[in-house]
């Protein structure tokens, strides 16, 4: 009984107060109780980097942890609200509210925590509000720039994101509320910004003895990690089943496993982050399959090795892969 009276009290609270805008508001998002929208911009398509992750406070490094560079129709919705209405309180009902309409939030942080950030220590809210204007200003908020509405102490980063047949929907919020000044709230919605050209793939374990045997190695799309984790997904096992096969049907070979990364986090992050998924492969077939784990090296390769262009998300979903090569 709790959970329904608590949905039905985030369903009044994102409920639109201005029917006549409420066209203007993201499905997947809502209208905040008692706010009023100050700013709608769409550009059709295009590319815009976001925050998907801890990043570095400063300088603003688009190159570095927790950015990435989307493709697709890219919308701004500003928010104003009356002040008394916080930050959290904002949070909270969004996030929820994201959640029952499918949206999975993979980055909810807050300044004053430290958890928007890769130091993990706490920083000014202005830290955040320039990286929101990264690399370029966003459209101004009642005449003035992003960075100088959305710069309180205790302003939040909420990054999610939702599957859909015309592609995925990304959305960033950041949430700026107190007792004595309004509150805002800046939306950023790219949407189908991942096209489905690369989805997974499972390489039969004949083709990747053809593979192995004709060109020495062979890439494979099949095995997927959890964001910036190298925790490996459970639609993953059909490929691993595939590998483990192979190697049980062909007892003297042994392979290198090499892990790599797009180019969108710094060299020895990236560096680092494959080799994990390297090792993540390689325990994965020793643990769950019984592969005898001196025919197995886990190697981390990160962005070293691209098979194209990073320029586009098409190209780094390519050269972020898993790669067996014949010992």
């Amino acid at each position: 009984m709790r959970v329904s009276l608590f949905a039905l009290a985030v369903a009044a609270v994102l409920a639109s107060s201005a029917p006549a805008a409420s066209a203007a508001d993201h499905p997947l998002i809502g209208r905040y109780q008692g706010s009023e929208q100050v700013g709608d911009k769409t550009t059709e398509y295009d590319e815009t980097y976001m925050i998907t992750g801890p990043v570095v406070a400063s300088p603003r490094d688009v190159k570095g942890p927790g950015w990435s560079l989307l493709e697709g129709r890219i919308r701004y919705l500003y928010y104003k609200l009356p002040s008394g209405i916080s930050a959290l309180a904002m949070r909270r009902n969004f996030v929820d509210s994201m959640k029952e309409k499918g949206v999975t939030v993979q980055f909810d942080c807050a300044v004053a925590k430290g958890d928007c950030f890769v130091n993990g220590e706490p920083e000014p809210g202005v830290s955040l509000a320039l990286l929101l204007d990264t690399p370029v200003n966003m459209p101004p908020i009642e005449g003035r720039v992003v960075r100088n509405v959305v710069k309180d102490d205790k302003a939040r980063y909420i990054y999610g994101f939702k599957d859909e047949a015309e592609g995925r929907t990304h959305i960033a919020m950041a949430l700026s509320g107190g007792t004595e000044l309004p509150g805002y709230i800046i939306i950023k919605v790219v949407e189908g910004a991942e096209m489905p050209t690369n989805q997974i793939v499972v390489v039969e374990a004949d083709t990747l003895r053809k593979e192995l045997t004709d060109k020495g190695l062979v890439n494979l799309y099949g095995i997927t990690f959890d964001f910036d984790k190298a925790e490996i997904r459970p639609e993953s096992s059909a490929q691993l089943e595939q590998i483990a096969s192979l190697l049980k049907a062909d007892s003297s070979l042994a392979l290198d496993v090499v892990g790599h990364t797009d180019d969108q986090g710094g060299a020895d992050y990236n560096l680092d982050l494959s080799r994990r998924r390297a090792q993540a492969v390689t325990q994965a077939l020793s643990g769950r399959y019984g592969v005898a784990s001196a025919r197995l090296t886990p190697i981390g390769k990160g962005a070293q090795q691209p098979v194209t262009s990073n320029a586009t998300e098409e190209g780094r979903a390519k050269n972020r892969r898993v790669e067996l090569v014949r010992r």
